[in-house]
């Protein structure tokens, strides 16, 4: 029983080491507002849970022994209680959720450190080279906190409150041994150099360090630094939305008399003009001269270079990607399904016959971002106006959001299935036009959206699935009765309501297999 009276010196939450329970093991706690399954850390085995009041461990020990049969001895509970030092909520934040990162998580405990995180309820865990960012709910993130600060990891709200840097552009020639060697003899304060193997496009290592000091001291040092004929970036951490913002005005500068070694030059002039950069890189061009993509930290540095008199500027990230269109669509019909004010410079059309998908890349003026962003506007109205026979169709941005937008338009699909849709299996090889023609000659004409599902590979009797979205309930019934022992090209096909297993497969987006087409 617990005891009646509150302790004012107890605390909440409880972590129990070498408890004598397998792995995995779930323990019904009574006066336990939460707790974990049992899990290992360190060749020991671990319960943690939180209480509803504050408790001594006098107090834990002999309930656990008389309710759950757990017999443990004071050494063996670590205990702490609900940390408000790390920051408050805004009362009025419609936000439910929290984010933070767990950095300075040693190597000898990261796999274990990752076993707990990504087992512990409502909580979502994402590696990030040498940190961990973490998202979980706003009533559990206070007593989250310190459960991780018992495994001696250390806890920052914000990116840039982590001494560390990103290095990039190091030489193939140079071995990951040898870049910590150079490094930790040639720089002060560096704790530990790790590659970061989430970045595919060339090669980036994380240094981090014993203090902010100590890591800005290494970037001006090593900035545009030259080693073996490369040049490196280094680039500081950055908060996530700082960033976002940062990389919608990123610029072009165009036919530069520069070779890709004289970059610290244009970076000096640059941030005397505007500001501090985030990114900075040369490319050698067709006709012999450079050209540079710059970024910088204060998005409002980006808009007042794009008027720079001196150079070629142009914005970069004023694309979109349209997809799920339907096979006929023109490119002039996209160019003129947007207002005129705001009408793209070009497009072109990438079609995806063995996926059943049409998608566009959709480019917009270069010299201002008003356009693409107010595109943007126009195609995140659920209510827009529809190309051909499909509804919705997506979008990708290029200046980034790109996940955001893919759960967007998955949320979007699913709200259309769920409703008045039917499901037509064994449409492989057949084309949307003939499965739109078999509609439309039984008289079937109130389609609000279409999607084709290809077979997916590796799984037997699997077929392809076409899914329409109908006006209402009476179009769904005459659409079941009329295409019963209907079949495309002499193949039967068959017909059904909604069913969950079709969720299971995966919607199209070109971004993920996309390759550059040879004139882009």
């Amino acid at each position: 029983m617990l005891p009646k009276h509150y302790r004012s010196n107890g605390s909440k939450i409880f972590l129990i080491q070498g408890i004598n329970l397998k792995e995995g093991a779930r323990v019904n706690i009574s006066f336990a507002f939460h707790s974990t399954n049992v899990f290992k850390f360190n060749d020991d085995n671990y319960l943690c849970f939180y209480t509803k009041t504050p408790l001594l461990v006098d107090d834990v020990i002999p309930i656990l022994k008389k309710e759950n049969k757990i017999h443990v001895s004071p050494s063996q509970v670590m205990h702490c209680n609900f940390d408000n030092s790390f920051g408050t909520k805004d009362k009025d934040s419609q936000k439910d959720t929290v984010v933070f990162y767990a950095w300075h998580i040693s190597e000898s405990i990261i796999d274990d450190f990752l076993q707990l995180v990504y087992g512990l309820a409502r909580v979502k865990a994402e590696m990030h080279c040498f940190y961990c960012k973490i998202t979980t709910e706003e009533r559990t993130w206070h007593s989250l906190i310190p459960l991780l600060r018992l495994f001696d990891v250390d806890i920052a709200f914000n990116l840039d409150e982590i001494p560390a840097v990103y290095v990039e552009d190091i030489s193939d020639t140079i071995s990951d041994d040898n870049v910590s060697k150079y490094f930790n003899r040639n720089a002060d304060g560096i704790v530990q150099i790790r590659r970061d193997l989430n970045h595919d496009h060339d090669r980036r290592y994380a240094f981090e360090f014993e203090d902010q000091e100590k890591a800005d001291a290494f970037l001006n040092e090593f900035q545009d630094f030259l080693i073996k004929d490369t040049l490196l970036n280094v680039k500081p951490m950055i908060n996530d939305d700082i960033f976002d913002q940062a990389k919608k005005t990123e610029i072009n500068i165009a036919n530069l008399d520069l070779s890709p070694l004289d970059r610290h030059e244009l970076r000096v002039e640059l941030e005397e003009k505007y500001g501090p950069i985030y990114h900075l890189r040369l490319y050698r061009e067709d006709s012999g001269k450079c050209s540079a993509n710059v970024i910088f930290f204060n998005h409002k540095d980006g808009l007042r270079a794009i008027y720079d008199k001196d150079y070629e500027v142009s914005f970069i990230r004023t694309k979109l990607w349209m997809f799920n269109l339907p096979p006929e669509t023109t490119e002039q019909e996209i160019i003129e399904y947007f207002p005129s004010k705001i009408r793209p410079v070009s497009v072109k059309i990438c079609p995806e016959e063995e996926k059943s998908t049409w998608w566009a890349i959709v480019q917009f003026n270069t010299s201002k971002l008003n356009d693409v962003e107010q595109a943007e506007q126009e195609l995140n109205n659920e209510d827009r106006d529809m190309i051909g026979s499909f509804l919705p169709f997506g979008y990708i941005p290029y200046h980034g959001g790109h996940f955001t937008r893919q759960n967007i338009y998955k949320r979007m699909c699913v709200n259309y299935m769920k409703n008045n849709s039917i499901f037509i299996e064994k449409t492989t090889d057949v084309t949307v036009e003939k499965v739109i023609f078999l509609l439309e000659s039984n008289g079937i004409d109130g389609i609000r959206f279409m999607h084709c599902f290809p077979k997916e590979k590796g799984k037997q009797h699997n077929f392809e699935v076409t899914v329409v979205s109908l006006r209402d309930e009476d179009d769904k019934r005459k659409a079941l009765r009329a295409l019963q022992d209907e079949s495309i090209e002499g193949e039967d096909i068959e017909v059904r309501e909604f069913e969950k297993d079709v969720f299971k497969r995966r919607l199209f987006f070109p971004r993920k297999n996309y390759k550059k087409p040879d004139d882009e």
